[in-house]
């Protein structure tokens, strides 16, 4: 596990998005690196999702783990710009978000190129 350095706590202390869970809006979260790159987790503020304990750990009863994992990851990958797809060049997650977005059904954003 990859800490969160000190300047991204401070600006996740200070922002309201980090303060419920994206799933279920518990307020008392954790904070999930999304996404590891090439064996690390990946310390950016795109990157990071508030999570309650159980959606952290994967117990919440009304999702299976692999779908609350990509509803988390296709809701990271909206958040993303063009400037951390370039970056992350060895990962597809352009493709990975046009596949969670034709399985899920997400309202206009489908075919990002």
């Amino acid at each position: 596990m990859r800490p969160i350095p000190n300047y991204h706590k401070k600006i996740i202390d200070s922002d309201v998005y980090f303060r419920k869970c994206v799933l279920c809006g518990l307020t008392q979260v954790e904070i999930h690196h999304c996404f590891i790159y090439c064996g690390r987790q990946i310390s950016e503020m795109w990157n990071y999702v508030p999570l309650c304990h159980e959606h952290h750990v994967g117990n919440k009863g009304f999702h299976k783990y692999h779908v609350t994992k990509e509803i988390v990851e296709l809701h990271v990958l909206h958040k993303m710009t063009d400037e951390d797809y370039n970056k992350y060049y060895k990962r597809n997650f352009k493709q990975e978000l046009n596949y969670l977005n034709s399985k899920y059904a997400y309202p206009n954003k489908t075919d990002v190129s």
